[in-house]
């Protein structure tokens, strides 16, 4: 999207459950933007792409919550 590409882990982040990410479309400027195993976080990212509606990210995790997050990082929701 845009100047941005974004996508997911299985592993890694903070608490070694996942992470969507960011970046520029030359590698640059990596950002994590969610850190999946947090309380407020489901436990583990599955590996599906994201899928994007307007400036709104969505993707599934493994024990089949469907979250949202803005492409700025904020406003994540399951």
């Amino acid at each position: 999207m845009g100047s941005k590409i974004y996508g997911t882990t299985d592993h890694g982040g903070g608490h070694s459950h996942g992470t969507v990410y960011s970046m520029n479309l030359d590698g640059s400027n990596l950002q994590t933007m969610l850190s999946f195993g947090l309380p407020t976080t489901p436990n583990i990212l599955s590996i599906a792409p994201l899928t994007a509606a307007g400036s709104t990210l969505f993707g599934s995790t493994d024990n089949l919550a469907v979250f949202g997050i803005n492409t700025d990082g904020s406003n994540y929701h399951v």
